[in-house]
C-alpha cells in the first residue's frame, strides 16, 4: 500500500512540474490581463492567416484557455521558426512569453519545447478577439525613455516593451584571455589533452570579470554577454552607459569593439 502511494504521489508531482499553464497562476478576475498573439517570421500557415493578430481580455474567455491552454509532453527543438510570439500582459507589461510554430507543432517557454495540438488555437475561430493597434516609433534614448513612462497606467495599453535602453546607453566589447596553462587542445590539432588544465566554464569567466569591473568601477551599472571566442579567450559584450566605457581600461580592445549607442526603435500595441 505505502509503494502504491509513492507511485502515485511521484506521477502526482510529475504531472504537475513537467508541463506548463500559462494562465494557471494569475487571478483573471480582476480584468488585469491580456493575451497578445503578434506575427513571428516563419513558413505558411492556414490557421494563421484565418486567426490574424489579436488579442483577447475577456475574463470569461481567459478563465476558458486557462483549462484549454495546458502542455503537458514535452518535443524536441526543430529548426521552424515560429508563426506566434503570444504575451500575457498586465498594466502594459509583459508578464510571460511563448512561441507558437503551428506546422511543427511545438510550443516553446522558457527553453523547453512542448508538443502543440492546432485545436487548442483553432478553437478561438469562432470566439471573440479583438485586433490592436501596432504604433512604431524610431527615437533618442530620452525621447524614448519618456514616451514609454508617459504610457503607463493607459487603459488602452497593451504592451510596451522594456528594453535594456531604459536603463543603458549603449553597448561596446572586449577580449578576455584565459591564465595560461588553463587551454584545451582538440584531438584532432594533433595536441595532447591534459585534464589537469581544463577550459575554464563560460560562466565562472563571466562570474569572475562581472566581479573585477565592480570592484574597479564601483557604482556602474552594467550586464555582460558571451559572444563568442576560443579555447585561450572569451569575447565579451558589455551592456552600460557611457561612463564606465570611456574609464574602461581593464581588458584588451580593438577598434572593433568600439562603444555603440542604443538608437530605440520599439513598437507599442494598443486596444
Amino acid at each position: 500500500m505505502r509503494t502504491i502511494l509513492i507511485i502515485a504521489l511521484l506521477f502526482h508531482f510529475t504531472s504537475i512540474f513537467g508541463q506548463y499553464q500559462p494562465l494557471k497562476e494569475l487571478n483573471l478576475e480582476t480584468g488585469e490581463y491580456t493575451v497578445l498573439a503578434i506575427f513571428s517570421e516563419s513558413d505558411e500557415s492556414t490557421l494563421r492567416d484565418s486567426l490574424g493578430e489579436w488579442y483577447i481580455d475577456d475574463v470569461q474567455l481567459l478563465r476558458e484557455l486557462e483549462t484549454v491552454w495546458t502542455f503537458k509532453k514535452e518535443a524536441p527543438f526543430y529548426a521552424c521558426g515560429y508563426h506566434y510570439s503570444i504575451r500575457i500582459c498586465k498594466n502594459g507589461r509583459e508578464v510571460d512569453v511563448f512561441w507558437v510554430n503551428l506546422n511543427c507543432g511545438t510550443l516553446v517557454h522558457d527553453n523547453k519545447s512542448y508538443k502543440f495540438d492546432n485545436n487548442k488555437l483553432r478553437y478561438l475561430l469562432d470566439k471573440k478577439k479583438e485586433r490592436f493597434i501596432r504604433r512604431s516609433h524610431l527615437l533618442g534614448i530620452k525621447e524614448a525613455r519618456a514616451y514609454v513612462d508617459s504610457i503607463q497606467g493607459n487603459e488602452a495599453l497593451i504592451y510596451a516593451p522594456t528594453p535594456d535602453w531604459m536603463k543603458y546607453e549603449g553597448t561596446f566589447e572586449f577580449t578576455y584571455n584565459y591564465p595560461k596553462g588553463k587551454e584545451v587542445y582538440f584531438p584532432e590539432f594533433e595536441k595532447r589533452i591534459d585534464k589537469k588544465k581544463l577550459q575554464y566554464s563560460t560562466d565562472s569567466v563571466l562570474t569572475r570579470i562581472e566581479e573585477e569591473i565592480r570592484k574597479a568601477y564601483p557604482g556602474e551599472a552594467f550586464f555582460l554577454e558571451d559572444v563568442g571566442g576560443s579555447l585561450t579567450e572569451i569575447f565579451v559584450k558589455v551592456t552600460s552607459n557611457k561612463s564606465l566605457e570611456e574609464k574602461f581600461n581593464l581588458y584588451t580592445r580593438t577598434e572593433y569593439d568600439a562603444w555603440e549607442h542604443f538608437k530605440p526603435r520599439f513598437e507599442v500595441y494598443w486596444k
